[in-house]
């Protein structure tokens, strides 16, 4: 997520954000993907709730040791697919940027620095909790599949709620 967190930056520091501003069609065209890629999520955990059952432990163990860079790929996709997290760079950070006070890309870097770290600290806690938590559900099928169901239906319903959201 905080790589993500650093691409936003770094684009809002370079301007994106007026681009989106300008060009409300790529704000929506984003909004769009980022509908997709939720339905996507929403798909692909209904599936794995529907195989929750039938997980030898091979295949099991190969999931564990692709995870961390299936991981990193997911959470940089949502949070770059996310369009309200650059509706956020937009509205939130230019409150706090000054001309007066320097460069206004060096202090939207500062800015994007500390929403990262404050984000990884968060981020960092809820992983840590979820590993310690990661041994209880896996060897629980009906815990497993009661858990892709629930975010099953969290994407999916994110997804549409992105998907009609006119802002």
């Amino acid at each position: 997520m905080s790589a993500g967190l650093a691409v936003h930056t770094v684009a809002a520091a370079l301007g994106l954000g007026t681009l989106f501003q300008a060009f409300p069609t790529a704000f929506h065209v984003l909004r769009v993907v980022g509908a997709c890629y939720l339905v996507y999520l929403a798909v692909s955990s209904f599936r794995a709730a529907a195989r929750a059952d039938g997980l030898d432990p091979a295949h099991a163990a190969a999931e564990r040791r692709s995870s961390a860079r299936r991981v990193f790929g997911r959470a940089l996709l949502t949070n770059l697919a996310n369009p309200k997290v650059i509706a956020f760079y937009l509205a939130f950070f230019p409150q706090f940027i000054d001309p007066a006070r320097g460069s206004v890309t060096a202090q939207f870097f500062l800015f994007g620095a500390l929403f990262i770290v404050v984000g990884l600290c968060v981020d960092a806690s809820a992983g840590l909790l979820a590993g310690r938590l990661a041994d209880f559900v896996r060897g629980r099928p009906s815990v497993q599949r009661w858990m892709h169901r629930v975010s099953g239906t969290i994407f999916a319903a994110l997804a549409v709620r992105l998907a009609t959201d006119s802002r």
